[in-house]
């Protein structure tokens, strides 16, 4: 993963450049994470009991087995539908 500007800025931590080393964030999102595009996405998560509850800001956190399931079942370039 890398952490985004806000990441930085909600901690009140001094934002580094783009390509700094300090923004990536290893295994972050899970084992899988399906990219929706304009920077939405559909991945898991290190805190599976926060799953839920507002933590995230428009990415969509499943649990680690059901994203397998759904990881597997879903091709590449499928259309992603997603109802409040």
């Amino acid at each position: 993963w890398r952490k985004p500007d806000w990441a930085y800025v909600e901690a009140g931590e001094p934002v580094p450049p783009p390509g700094d080393p300090s923004r990536f964030v290893e295994g972050e999102l899970g084992a899988y994470v399906l990219n929706l595009g304009d920077g939405y996405l559909i991945h898991g998560t290190k805190r599976e009991e926060l799953l839920g509850r507002p933590a995230s800001h428009g990415c969509v956190r499943v649990g680690a087995e059901d994203l397998a399931k759904l990881y597997a079942q879903v091709p590449t370039g499928a259309r992603v539908f997603i109802f409040q």
